[in-house]
């Protein structure tokens, strides 16, 4: 009988790696893969740094002890394109961007999928803490939450489309994080190295703001706040400086609580 063959989008940490080993053990023929979004980073005074939260040399070594085949995917032009540009182009809009979830329909499934399928894979794998069940009767695949309710993720993935759902495996659903970190010690992996991803990867060294202001300068421009009623009452540091909903962090003294209820872009207001 023919295994059927999964790649699995290697990040070089733990969960990934994890998942990688957790579909060896259950049979597949697995491919490891990482798509090189961002310059690769180098390796200083015994730690992994990278400025992408896929780390191409942990990666590797990971690939290496379970003995399965691994690939490096350049997707640097699709990422910049897809994601950091639309990252910049949301808040010139004057909204508050998610880049991982886009991140994640555009690049680490949709291209990631595109990629598998071309070397004539069934599926794809993630170590995301979320699960997917089909409904036999209508056929439709449904995105669940993880069993790890504290480290579930499928809020980042519902832009999933039903031809996604049905490519795609998540081997820790059923996981704790405590389990997953037990089952790690046996890939001999550097824990000490690995940190996981928190922040935005592209923006991590300066925050988002220095970011903006390098690519976009408009967006930290100064501007006026403006209540409804058209009164200036104080003056803001940059459109980039503040979301909907906002009420801590606007400096202006009032006798009421203020809050940002809108972001005028073209009149940086």
């Amino acid at each position: 009988m023919t295994r059927k063959k999964v790649v699995v989008g290697m990040s070089g940490g733990i969960d990934s790696s994890v998942a990688a080993m957790l579909l060896v053990e259950q049979g597949y023929d697995v491919i490891g893969a990482t798509l090189k979004i961002w310059e690769e980073g180098e390796y200083l005074d015994g730690e992994w740094h990278d400025r992408s939260c896929c780390k191409i040399g942990l990666a590797r070594y990971a690939a290496d002890r379970l003995n399965i085949p691994y690939f490096v995917w350049d997707a640097h032009k699709e990422f910049k394109n897809w994601v950091v540009d639309e990252f910049c182009n949301e808040y010139m809009r004057g909204r508050t961007p998610n880049p991982c979830v886009r991140c994640n329909e555009m690049i680490k499934f949709a291209l990631l999928i595109e990629k598998a399928i071309g070397i004539g894979a069934d599926y794809i794998a993630t170590g995301h803490y979320a699960r997917i069940t089909c409904n036999k009767e209508n056929n439709k695949f449904y995105l669940r939450r993880g069993a790890d309710t504290e480290k579930d993720q499928s809020y980042f993935l519902y832009r999933l489309t039903q031809n996604q759902l049905s490519r795609i495996i998540f081997p820790l659903g059923e996981y704790t994080k405590p389990e997953v970190l037990d089952i790690a010690g046996s890939l001999d992996l550097p824990l000490d190295e690995i940190r996981e991803s928190q922040e935005v990867c592209f923006v991590t060294q300066d925050g988002y703001q220095e970011f903006l202001s390098n690519k976009v300068p408009a967006s930290v421009s100064p501007g006026k706040f403006v209540t409804p009623s058209g009164n200036v009452v104080g003056e803001h540091k940059g459109i980039a400086f503040y979301t909907v909903g906002q009420r801590r962090g606007l400096g202006i003294s009032a006798g009421e609580r203020l809050y940002v209820i809108n972001i005028n872009a073209p009149k940086n207001e």
